[in-house]
Order: C-alpha cells, then structure tokens, then sequence
C-alpha cells in the first residue's frame, strides 16, 4: 500500500497519512479476506519503518485466534534481521541510510524508470552537507544525491536474496 501511519510525515506534500486505528482495520480486512479466501500464509514488507509496530500487532492477533494464518513481518534495508551483506558497497560505503536516503531513492528509479531526478550536483548544491541537513525541514536524510537506478537494481537484488533466504530459515 502507497500509505500508512505516517505522523511525522503527514505535512510533506505527498504524503498520504492514515491514522493508527485506520492503518490497523485496514491490516486487519485484508488478512480478514485473505484468510476467508483460504489464504493461510502473508508477508508484510514494510518500507516505511513507522508501520512496524502496527504489522505487529497483526500478525499477534490473527496467530492468537487459532486459525492457520502465518504473517510474517519484515522491513526492508533492515539489517538487524536481513543479512544485507554487500549493500553499502554498492553505494561507495558512503551514509545512504535514512528516510529519502539513496536505499530509497535508488530502488524507486529502479522501479520507476520514466522518472527524472535532479543531476546530482543539483542535489549536492541545493541542499547542505550530509551533516548539516535537518530532517524536520526536509523530510528526508542520508544523501540521494548517491541514488541511480544501476544502483537500485543492485540494491534491489540483494534486498530480495536477503528476504529469500530469510523466508527459507523460517522452512527449516
């Protein structure tokens, strides 16, 4: 879904915020129906990390009611349950971590080719260094300016192996 429980983001222009109790109903009729439809296994991959404690809550719920229902949560660029070895190389093992940091912005060019960013000088002279840029103004951290779509596929591809072989301990 291209929204969710957003606060800290919901004045950015774009943004599409739904409140906690909404997100959650929401997650809650979608495995509802899946499960209705004999659906017995999810995964949530969340991208926007504020949505995490919500999938949570999910997931607890529909394992306590007894049904056969399997959700299982993960967040992308999560390195602290997703062995992402290999992807700070693909950036230059510069910072680009971060809301609208080069992770990002470099897998939604992968995906979305049509788009036309700024040159990266344009980013760089635009907006201040790494370490002087305030996030409350902008929205976003990390360095976007690192992002290109030979990026995001690279970043994409490890992402997905990592989420794989995630999965697959879960068989074992």
């Amino acid at each position: 879904m291209p929204y969710g429980y957003s606060p800290a983001h919901r004045d950015y222009t774009g943004t599409i915020h739904l409140e906690q109790e909404t997100f959650r109903r929401i997650l809650n009729d979608i495995v509802e129906s899946l499960l209705r439809h004999g659906v017995t296994r999810v995964l949530m991959l969340l991208g926007h990390w504020g949505n995490y404690d919500t999938a949570l809550e999910t997931k607890r719920a529909f394992e306590e009611r007894g049904q056969g229902m399997q959700i299982e949560v993960i967040r992308l660029f999560d390195d602290s349950v997703l062995d992402l070895e290999g992807l700070d190389a693909v950036f230059g093992g510069k910072y680009c971590h971060g809301h609208g940091g080069a992770r990002e912005v470099a897998g939604a060019l992968y995906a979305r080719p049509h788009l036309d960013p700024p040159p990266p000088e344009e980013v760089a002279e635009r907006f201040p260094p790494l370490e002087e840029r305030n996030y409350k103004e902008l929205g976003w951290q990390g360095l976007p300016e690192e992002a290109s779509a030979e990026r995001g596929e690279k970043a994409v591809e490890i992402v997905a192996d990592a989420i794989v072989r995630s999965l697959e301990k879960l068989e074992d």
